[in-house]
């Protein structure tokens, strides 16, 4: 639930859950926990809409309730529905924000990491050339990756179709990496022969981009295209992260063909977490054709330049990063649910 500047207010917030909790459709789960009766709820989204009739249901049915933020915008972005009686966060920067924005206890906060990025910590899970090879694509020369911004995050998605094609006027090799579950408008377009696409995820609808889901092998697909990749260019999007945690050079985008007014634009941009991002000068953000054209050249040309930024980056939401955040979860549970192995009973 997102209430933008509003939402930043404490009292606001607190509010909030109180309504939603007294005035949202309940009692979908409690046939299951009457049925299982279970020690403890375990949500891996609290901000699911699922989960958080899940959480409210166990509020009133009184089961302990463990909750993992999925992502670095979840407290600054959205109210949190539902406060857990322990929280896991996956770096130090977002368990100082659920206090500052929750004033949520401290002693009930672990920071355990984020499972996703253990296999990251791998590297990649193919050679290059076998990578290379799927697209067919030549190991030999450079690689831009592009993960549009898509439709969902703009008015009128202009910018992305702007982006390719300024990307398809550059000799170098390009692979575009669509969002597996928004469109992306383009108009008349066709894809020069340096240009590849990725469309990752299982469609369910053909026609509801909504209705996919991510497989294994496109989660491992996109570990691969950012370890190839020289060059990573996305819009206000967890990209970024996922690219730094890796060392690679990342480019924002938010130009485009016409003047834009600042609300017809990528207004996402003036998030906290995106502006906190920026704050830490590891990644470039391009605001003409002209300062993109610049910054891919350089980076192209010197993938060193802005490492101290990244490292900032890594510093600040990879303070857990270890290969271990999966194993941690796990204990989490296990204890929050007063489960013992049999060599504690």
């Amino acid at each position: 639930m997102a209430l933008g500047w509003v939402g930043k207010f404490f009292l606001v917030r607190r509010v909030v859950r109180w309504l939603d909790f007294h005035f949202s459709p309940h009692g979908f789960f409690d046939g299951l926990i009457a049925h299982y009766q279970p020690q403890l709820i375990f949500s891996t989204d609290p901000q699911n809409e699922n989960d958080v009739s899940l959480m409210q249901d166990a509020r009133r049915a009184r089961v302990p309730v463990l909750a993992m933020l999925r992502s670095w915008d979840n407290v600054t972005q959205r109210v949190v529905r539902v406060l857990p009686d322990r929280l896991l966060v996956g770096s130090d920067t977002i368990k100082d924000e659920a206090i500052s924005f929750y004033r949520f206890p401290e002693n009930k906060i672990v920071v355990v990491g984020n499972p996703h990025y253990d296999r990251y910590r791998a590297g990649p899970t193919k050679s290059k050339e076998e990578f290379f090879a799927e697209f067919g694509m030549d190991p030999q020369k450079k690689l831009i990756v592009y993960a549009p911004i898509g439709d969902h995050l703009v008015k009128f998605n202009d910018i992305d179709q702007y982006v390719i094609e300024t990307l398809a006027s550059l000799g170098e090799q390009i692979l575009v990496r669509f969002p597996p579950d928004e469109g992306v408008r383009l108009v008349d377009f066709e894809k020069p022969a340096h240009m590849f696409f990725d469309k990752p995820g299982v469609a369910f609808k053909d026609t509801e981009f909504g209705d996919r889901e991510m497989r294994k092998e496109d989660d491992e697909r996109l570990i691969n295209e950012l370890y190839f990749g020289d060059v990573i260019i996305t819009g206000p999007t967890s990209i970024s992260l996922d690219a730094a945690f890796i060392d690679k050079p990342v480019i924002t985008v938010n130009f485009y063909p016409s003047p834009r007014h600042l609300f017809d634009g990528v207004f996402t941009y003036q998030c906290d977490h995106i502006q906190k991002l920026f704050n830490t000068g590891g990644v470039r953000h391009a605001l003409t054709r002209e300062q993109f054209l610049s910054d891919i050249k350089a980076y192209l040309a010197d993938s060193t330049l802005d490492r101290k930024g990244r490292a900032k980056i890594r510093s600040l939401w990879f303070s857990h990063a270890d290969g271990k955040a999966g194993a941690r979860v796990a204990a989490e549970v296990l204890g929050a649910a007063g489960w013992r192995g049999e060599n504690e009973r």
